[in-house]
């Protein structure tokens, strides 16, 4: 990944409304890529809507 965190935020909250967003991280949290552990990294410590970050994290969890 060449983008730093708040990049990463800005692409996801592009997507749309917040449900939306947290729904594209949990289908991250599926896919087997190895840059995916550093986009869910990303958006866990850096997006603004707990909601999203917290979706990060437990996709993280699941993905170990």
């Amino acid at each position: 990944m060449n983008s730093g965190p708040e990049d990463v935020v800005e692409m996801v909250e592009d997507i749309g409304p917040l449900s939306e967003q947290a729904a594209l991280v949990e289908m991250l949290g599926r896919m087997v890529d190895p840059d995916v552990d550093e986009v869910l990294q990303a958006l866990a410590s850096s997006h603004p809507d707990l909601a999203v970050a917290r979706a990060a994290r437990k996709a993280l969890l699941k993905e170990r």
